[in-house]
């Protein structure tokens, strides 16, 4: 089988500030730089699927191809009769599956990562030198779910350093029992 290199030229879109700032430590910064990685695979997305890019893959049409898969875990409530669980639940999914589900559909992030996340660590989706818009860049929207995990509704302690887990402010966890 014969391989098809592509190239055009794509406008380069960056993060807005470079990973490893003041405060990370040797193993970087679990405060933003996951946030940044995450955007920057959601332009990337949306560049691959912009429709000019569409019209230069031989044998494409303008709108086919933009399919985007995505992976999540199911959760379900530690204690399902705990309020609070329930809610770490919502947490995790928007966390896991919203976080790059709500920019597809919304062009935003879910509302519960902005009010857990600082604004100047949850970095924008808009970015002035990245014509591709994530809103609206796919087709199609496949979920693949291997799992379920239990979820404990577990405040950030205060003090702690954020992170990418504190900001979920729940831990994941799986219950066993015993036959």
């Amino acid at each position: 089988m014969k391989s098809l290199r592509v190239s055009a030229y794509l406008p380069r879109c960056e993060a807005t500030e470079p990973a490893g700032n003041e405060g990370s430590s040797e193993n970087g910064d679990p405060g933003r730089e996951p946030y940044i990685v995450a955007r920057n695979q959601l332009l990337a997305h949306a560049a691959a699927a912009c429709e000019t890019l569409q019209g230069l893959l031989p044998g494409s049409s303008k709108r086919e191809d933009r399919d985007c898969v995505l992976v999540s875990n199911s959760f379900l409530p530690w204690d399902a009769d705990s309020e609070e669980d329930e809610a770490a639940v919502r947490r995790a999914l928007d966390f896991m599956l919203g976080w790059f589900m709500e920019p597809l559909i919304k062009g935003v992030y879910p509302q519960t990562m902005r009010d857990n996340v600082d604004e100047d660590r949850l970095p924008s989706l808009k970015d002035p030198d990245c014509p591709y818009e994530v809103k609206g860049s796919y087709d199609f929207i496949g979920i693949n779910y291997y799992t379920a995990q239990y979820v404990l509704n577990s405040p950030k302690p205060p003090g702690e350093k954020p992170s990418y887990k504190t900001d979920q402010q729940l831990q994941t966890t799986c219950k066993y029992w015993s036959y």
